[in-house]
């Protein structure tokens, strides 16, 4: 793969001297379209997507619509998944193809099989052709308009693989900027790369640093798996945990609230005591931390919202259900039926007044980050004695955000599936004369 400045659109003032068809003074030409990806993968529903900050080379040819071809220039995409080209050249008319490949500094989406020892595309195979003139244009403004990668379309456009790689484009692209806008910490100190499909013989899709593998033959490229292998790179970056299960559970967690923060997708709530006892067979604290759903049932509770969120969620115990589940259809049967209840109201309990009950999901990530006012001097990493990493990262959580001992410890309390003591009875009583 070819690396590519930011910006490399060819500046006039040196026009190609081709005379073209008929003939001709010199002109400036202006290209343009906009590129869209039309999924139904995110949000369930199809819309079509901009691609935004995707490489664009236009080139031409005054011989024929086969070529041979000259290059007037490379363009990146705005935000609406727009480019635009400009060149000074003679002749009254040309011929014109348009080319596009998914490549930035921090990101590339590209076919796995073209990936050599030397990360040099020879051949030039990542771009796609997405517009191609049937005959020979007299400009000098050729406007391409709205071009979709989707089903059906002409030339690369309607391509089954192109139509998934631009979607993980915008997938990993829109996640990767809101990361930077948020913090920029949290962007991964290197180029994210996608490939898929993955041809290297391996039957499961792996993670090679920043490098994400994505098998061919699997529906590993769908958004909610993508996204769990794109949070595991992360975790990597800016921990120096080690624990599997940590990692695994952090990255299933992470997936769904990206896909809450920038989608809107449900916020799924922790699990209920009895689904972690029973369903998923835990019984201690220990076990708990050796399990992926575990971590992200715990990591789900830090980040729970809706009324007064910690305190009125309700987990039940091994023995029994907890009340107030949802149920919007109306059957009698919680739709959720592993997650916890909430509780309705908190009449005659004092909530505190100082401290957050629930916390933000970039709140979490930043509780990875060194933070020297609360004596953390070190980005998140594990010693021997931390153990796998849930409970030690949860106490973190409370010292950086100032949550109170009992809070923590309320918190603890809430993950242990033998326990049978609910949020709301932490906080203490009102008198009879403040009711």
């Amino acid at each position: 793969m070819k690396q590519v400045k930011e910006q490399t659109t060819q500046q006039s003032g040196s026009p190609h001297t081709s005379g073209g068809g008929g003939g001709g003074g010199t002109k400036t030409w202006t290209i343009t379209g906009m590129l869209r990806v039309r999924e139904s993968e995110i949000e369930g529903t199809s819309k079509d997507r901009a691609l935004k900050g995707i490489e664009v080379k236009v080139q031409a040819s005054d011989v024929s619509a086969s070529g041979p071809w000259t290059t007037w220039g490379t363009a990146r995409t705005d935000a609406q998944g727009a480019f635009r080209v400009t060149e000074e050249n003679n002749g009254k008319t040309r011929f014109f193809r348009v080319q596009a490949r998914l490549v930035a500094s921090d990101l590339t989406v590209e076919d796995g099989s073209l990936v050599d020892l030397s990360k040099v595309d020879i051949a030039d195979r990542n771009w796609r052709l997405i517009w191609k003139s049937s005959g020979q244009l007299s400009g000098p403004s050729v406007s391409l308009g709205t071009k979709v990668i989707a089903s059906g379309q002409p030339h690369d456009l309607g391509s089954v693989e192109f139509r998934r790689q631009a979607m993980l484009w915008y997938l990993h692209r829109t996640t990767i900027d809101e990361l930077k806008r948020q913090d920029a910490w949290f962007a991964i100190d290197d180029q994210v790369k996608v490939l898929y499909p993955a041809r290297g013989g391996f039957q499961v899709s792996y993670l090679n640093g920043a490098v994400i593998h994505l098998q061919e033959g699997t529906s590993d490229w769908k958004p909610d798996v993508a996204l769990q292998w794109f949070w595991q790179a992360w975790h990597n970056f800016h921990t120096g945990s080690t624990s599997e299960y940590f990692r695994a559970g952090f990255a299933a967690f992470a997936m769904m609230a990206t896909m809450h923060e920038l989608w809107g997708a449900r916020l799924k709530k922790p699990y209920n005591r009895r689904y972690v006892a029973a369903g998923l067979s835990i019984s201690t604290m220990d076990e708990l931390e050796h399990e992926p759903l575990g971590v992200q049932h715990g990591l789900r509770l830090l980040r729970c919202g809706g009324r007064r969120s910690w305190w009125s969620h309700l987990f039940g115990t091994a023995q029994k259900y907890p009340d107030n589940r949802e149920d919007a259809d109306g059957d009698g049967k919680p739709d959720e039926p592993v997650e916890a209840g909430i509780k309705q109201r908190l009449t005659g309990r004092v909530v505190p007044v100082n401290e957050p009950d629930h916390l933000t999901f970039w709140e979490i990530l930043r509780a990875f980050r060194a933070d020297r006012k609360h004596g953390w001097s070190s980005d998140f990493a594990l010693s021997e004695a931390d153990g796998d990493g849930l409970l030690a990262f949860i106490a973190r959580v409370a010292s950086i955000h100032e949550l109170s001992e009992d809070t923590h410890a309320m918190l603890i309390d809430a993950l242990d599936p033998l326990s049978t003591k609910e949020p709301f009875e932490w906080l203490p009583q009102l008198v009879a004369a403040e009711r």
